[in-house]
């Protein structure tokens, strides 16, 4: 609001004083000029200030997550359950196993071709067998194994069969079952296996139920499984 300055009448937004006829254009009020509004700087101020935010988020979750090589790693691993193997026969190490000292039989089958089938074959783990000499498959035979004292006796290891060669195996008979006494009055039964001839050499292990005090064990021939001839054979004997 502005006066003419020659009458002092009021003059807003006018050319000439209506009151004095005074030029005004010379003496008008400047024009003000609108300032702009401030609605499109706070609006970018927000708009910036929201992808400051994003930016810092997605940092922080880059920053955060596990890498490839890291994701394909579990952080623990899996507990592997123990390999539960089949049970297998283990020959007896022969520096450290009880051996019986003598052998003794109720038959023994003569001396053939320059080979002999003397009880004693059976203290030693080679190519030599116990053949027994009786009637049938020799049910009933018996070879006594003699320990240098009287010592605990928990099993037996046995090599079952004439394991020398693949055709003496098949040739001949094999215990299918047997009978084990000992020196205190003990005795005990125990089924053999009788294997093919690839597995011929294969050491079985009898354990027995309890331990014995024993100065022997007496096998006797309670079954056999025929070959192509009834003598039934015994490889090896030793005692743990």
């Amino acid at each position: 609001m502005w006066n003419c300055p020659n009458c002092g009448a009021k003059a807003d937004g006018q050319r000439f004083c209506g009151r004095c006829g005074a030029d005004l254009r010379a003496y008008a009020a400047p024009v003000r000029q609108k300032s702009g509004s401030a609605l499109p700087i706070i609006i970018m101020s927000v708009v910036a200030g929201v992808l400051l935010t994003a930016a810092a988020v997605l940092l922080v979750l880059v920053l955060q997550k596990p890498s490839a090589k890291d994701a394909a790693a579990p952080s623990t691993l899996p507990t592997l359950a123990p390999t539960q193997a089949p049970p297998t026969e283990v020959q007896p190490p022969a520096e450290s196993a009880t051996r019986f000292s003598a052998a003794s039989a109720a038959s023994v089958l003569p001396d053939q071709s320059g080979h002999s089938y003397a009880p004693s074959n059976v203290l030693r783990n080679d190519d030599t067998c116990w053949v027994e000499n009786a009637a049938g498959c020799g049910e009933g035979e018996w070879i006594q194994l003699d320990l240098p004292s009287r010592q605990r006796v928990s099993g037996l290891y046995l090599v079952n069969g004439y394991a020398g060669s693949a055709d003496q195996y098949d040739y001949n008979s094999k215990i299918s079952k047997i009978k084990l006494d000992f020196s205190d009055g003990s005795s005990a039964v125990a089924d053999l296996k009788v294997y093919d001839s690839s597995m011929r050499k294969t050491i079985q292990n009898i354990k027995l139920d309890m331990p014995v005090d024993t100065e022997y064990v007496r096998l006797t021939i309670l079954g056999a499984k025929p070959g192509k001839c009834e003598d039934t054979c015994l490889t090896f004997a030793a005692p743990y």
